[in-house]
Formats: C-alpha cells, structure tokens, sequence
C-alpha cells in the first residue's frame, strides 16, 4: 500500500509482511513542491505519482529497486480541474 499526506512532500510505502512504512520518495524542495496521486501500475510493480511545483513532471518509482524516472514533463500542459487535478493511467499504463 501506498500513502501520502495531504500536502506531503514524501510518498511511503506499507510492508504487509513487516507491518512497516518506508519512504520511497521525497521532493528536493520541500519549500515549492508537492507529491500528489499515487497510481498503481497495472501488474503493481511500479507506482506513478505527480510531482508538483515550478517543473510538474509525472513520476515513476519502480518498487523493487526504488528506481525513479520522469515519465512526461508538465512544463508545458495546462491542467485543470473542477475541484482538483487528478492523474489516471489508461490500460498500457500512460498518464
């Protein structure tokens, strides 16, 4: 299981066997940034999240290595929402 606080900087992760939390990632600057929608990927070995701040990039963390890559750029993508901007992945696990 995946969690975040309501405007964390830091995504977690919830060991079942364990019974404990890990960190699995934390923004460089806590000042300006934000992680927000963690995802599953469809075979649940990589999580998807929104990086927020002054460069917005969708993010992949890969759970058996912790490896984190930037999936797209937001730079540019003008978002919006009614209440909140979301982020979703389609069947092949695009944002």
């Amino acid at each position: 299981m995946a969690a975040i606080k309501l405007g964390s900087r830091e995504l977690h992760l919830f060991d079942f066997s364990t019974q404990e939390w890990s960190l699995l990632f934390e923004t460089a600057d806590p000042e300006t940034e934000l992680v927000a929608f963690p995802t599953w990927s469809r075979s649940g070995d990589s999580l998807y999240f929104d990086r927020r701040g002054d460069t917005p990039e969708v993010m992949r963390i890969r759970i058996n290595d912790r490896e984190v890559e930037t999936v797209a750029s937001l730079a540019s993508f003008r978002q919006t929402g009614y209440f909140q901007m979301w982020l979703g992945l389609t069947p092949d696990d695009s944002p």
